[in-house]
């Protein structure tokens, strides 16, 4: 052990409990990146060469709503990455709405021309109600939402118009110059559609294919469900009302668990010239042990049955992890001096207290006091030349409690409001129906996290207006067809009358 000098203390996790974050952070991007390949290749092998054009206007709305995110200054935190989620969902809801267009029209024997020049007519008015939904919920979000919520709702307000931009214009426009190239004219294949289901009209072939679901009747099961989705949305609201009656501070949810009492103990080496390691700062650890109310230090069996003492690594370090280095240069005299600090953290799976006893004794060194007291006073006795160790225990990492009521506030009155807009689009009944859905879901989502007392921090919360906004897709998606369905019903009914 040869170290020279070393200032060491317990501070409260304050600025440094950045940390936990800026891992939940890379974490959430890294699996939000994941997830967009996986997506992209079943994009490809559903819709073939045309899943190019909707993987570019994907990409394009998150990148340029991203742009715009950091163009305004707006904090960029895990919310705001699932804001990002949010946007490619939406792109490719928009997508798969205009795709199934073109496949229907195909499948009633038009060209791929002509299929796409319907499906733009069709597809429009659905993709403007999937963006308009979103960019609804995502003011309401900045409203009454809350500071932390900012970049979600941002990136649902700047991802709804450029999806909206990109899919009414970029997309169309990438169809068209696709389907209208005659050397793909006939096909079919390279938009992922069943050449042998397309009926030949100058064979005068009658349509024989109307979809995979076109023969399965989903109102058989009608009954059964809404007495599920009844029951779940009761137990849910039981569930919040009994865990926030209990809870002193009405909080429903699990806010003990949210609390992550634990330290880190920070090793910051100045010019590693002796290569100061993991092993080494375990190796320091190891050697100081805990000590009883009596002072004597705390034992326990091991495998063998023998007496062994307890360090403070043996009991408490669960990761010893290399941090960054980081570079400074100071001008002395003209000459630039360059110092290089390396930093090393054992995360601890406890709190460890300012007035914990401790002793340190590597066969040479022996000291005993108060943790601070003998870091600091072994490491004075050692000689590690050129070298400066500042040893820190980091204490009191918790996570936030969440702010349901705004979140919940924001989520209702942007339904609300959504319910308003589509009672213009669909009528009265199925706006009134669409929004007891979508409220209802993401009800259900909150009592799941209720009653299985799992922990919920703000940025779970965040993922409700997903939820929200997804069931406002599906239903945008099903009452759309059935207005084409009677569209095309009553076209038929005049002819036959004409």
């Amino acid at each position: 052990m040869l170290f020279r000098s070393i200032d060491a203390s317990i501070e409260e996790l304050t600025i440094l409990g950045k940390t936990t974050e800026l891992l939940a952070f890379r974490t959430t991007l890294i699996a939000t990146l994941i997830s967009l390949v996986v997506v992209s290749l079943i994009l490809v092998y559903k819709y073939r060469l045309a899943s190019l054009a909707g993987i570019a206007t994907t990409t394009l709305s998150i990148f340029g709503s991203l742009g715009l995110i950091v163009l305004f200054g707006v904090e960029l935190n895990s919310a705001t990455i699932i804001g990002l989620v949010s946007v490619a969902l939406i792109s490719l809801a928009s997508i798969i709405v205009y795709m199934a267009k073109i496949k229907d029209e195909a499948y009633r024997g038009r060209s791929l021309k002509k299929a796409n020049s319907e499906a733009m007519k069709k597809a429009l008015l659905p993709v403007v109600d999937i963006s308009a939904i979103t960019v609804i919920i995502g003011v309401f979000i900045f409203i009454f939402g809350g500071l932390i919520y900012k970049g979600l709702s941002a990136s649902l307000v700047f991802g709804g118009l450029l999806s909206l931009l990109l899919n009414t214009l970029g997309l169309r426009g990438l169809l068209w110059m696709l389907t209208n190239n005659t050397s793909f004219m006939g096909k079919y294949q390279l938009l992922g559609i069943d050449c042998e289901k397309v009926p030949n009209a100058l064979n005068e072939e009658k349509q024989n294919y109307y979809g995979a679901y076109a023969s399965h009747d989903f109102t058989t099961k009608k009954k059964s469900v809404s007495i599920i989705m009844s029951v779940l949305f009761l137990l849910s609201l039981a569930g919040m009302i009994t865990f926030g009656a209990i809870d002193s501070n009405n909080n429903f949810f699990n806010s003990q668990s949210n609390q992550a009492l634990t330290s880190e103990i920070y090793f910051e080496v100045e010019d590693n010239a002796y290569l100061f390691s993991e092993s080494i700062a375990q190796d320091y650890l190891s050697h100081t042990y805990l000590l009883d109310d009596s002072g004597n230090i705390i034992t326990e069996k091991d495998s063998d049955g023998n007496d062994v003492n307890v360090s403070i690594y043996s009991r408490y370090v669960t990761t010893i992890v290399t941090q960054d280095t980081m570079m400074e240069k100071d001008n002395e005299g003209g000459v630039v001096i360059e110092t290089i600090h390396y930093y090393y953290v054992a995360n601890l799976n406890t709190r460890l207290s300012l007035d914990t006893n401790v002793k340190f004794d590597d066969g040479l060194i022996v000291k005993e006091g108060k943790i601070n007291t003998v870091f600091a006073e072994i490491i004075l006795e050692n000689g590690y030349n050129n070298a400066s160790i500042n040893l820190k225990n980091v204490t009191d990492v918790t996570t936030d409690r969440p702010g349901f009521s705004k979140i919940t506030l924001a989520i209702v009155v942007g339904a609300a409001v959504s319910m308003l807009y589509l009672f213009i689009r669909y009528r009265l009944s199925r706006g009134i129906s669409m929004f007891l859905l979508s409220v209802g879901t993401a009800a259900i989502t909150i009592g799941f996290f209720v009653l299985t007392r799992l922990a919920v921090s703000s940025y779970i919360l965040a993922a409700l207006p997903i939820v929200l906004i997804t069931s406002f897709i599906i239903q945008i998606n099903i009452l759309s067809k059935e207005k084409d369905l009677l569209a095309e019903s009553k076209s038929k009914d005049l002819n036959e009358i004409g």
